[in-house]
C-alpha cells in the first residue's frame, strides 16, 4: 500500500510500477487477466492494465473509484468491485454499474454452474448477481433478515457446493 507493484525474484523486491520511485500508488487489488495482463486496482485512480512493460489505465469510467477486486466469468465478462458499486465490463464496450451506491469489497465467480453469475461482500450484505439475456443484471441481496450474522460481509468463497462468508461477526 503506497509502494505500488513489487515483483520478488531472488528473495528481492523489485519495483515494476509505478516506474517512478516517488510516484504513490495504493494498490489495493491486483488478478491475473489470463496470462496477457495483471489488472491492477488502486484506492483513489482506478483500474489499470499491467502488460509486463508498462501500465495503462484499463477504464475511463472507472477513473478515480477505488477499485478493490476484480474476476471473469465464463463468458469473457469482467466484473469489477469498487467503493461505488458493481461495475460489469464486457468485452468490446464500456463498464456498467449494475449494482450502484454500495461499498463492494470482493467479487468472485461462481464457475460451478452453466449460468453467469458472482458472489459480492459488501458493507450492506451479500449479493448475488446473474446476467439473464432476457432481463439483464438479477440482483439478489441477503442481510440480516434473511439470517446473515451482520450486514458486514468482507469475504466470500465459494467451495464445491457451499458459499464461505467472512463477516465482523462470524
Amino acid at each position: 500500500f503506497g509502494r505500488g507493484v513489487q515483483r520478488f525474484d531472488n528473495s528481492s523486491p523489485q519495483l515494476i510500477w509505478p516506474l517512478n520511485a516517488g510516484e504513490q500508488r495504493k494498490v489495493i487489488g491486483l488478478s491475473a487477466d489470463g496470462d496477457e495482463r495483471l489488472l491492477i486496482g488502486t484506492a483513489s485512480d482506478g483500474m489499470f492494465a499491467f502488460d509486463g512493460t508498462q501500465a495503462k489505465t484499463a477504464f475511463d469510467k472507472l477513473k478515480g473509484v477505488p477499485v478493490r477486486a476484480m474476476t471473469r466469468t465464463n463468458d469473457g465478462t469482467l466484473w469489477v468491485a469498487t467503493g461505488r458499486g458493481l461495475s460489469i465490463c464486457k468485452q468490446g464496450s464500456e463498464c456498467s454499474v449494475v449494482a450502484a451506491r454500495l461499498d463492494v469489497r470482493t467479487v468472485t465467480a461462481n464457475h460451478n454452474i452453466n449460468q453467469i453469475e458472482v458472489w459480492c461482500a459488501t458493507g450492506g450484505g451479500l449479493l448475488k448477481v446473474r446476467l439473464d439475456e432476457t432481463f439483464g443484471p438479477i440482483i439478489s441481496q441477503l442481510d440480516v433478515e434473511q439470517g446473515l450474522p451482520s450486514q458486514n460481509v468482507f469475504a466470500v468463497l465459494p467451495q464445491n457446493d457451499q458459499l464461505l462468508i467472512a463477516t465482523n461477526r462470524g
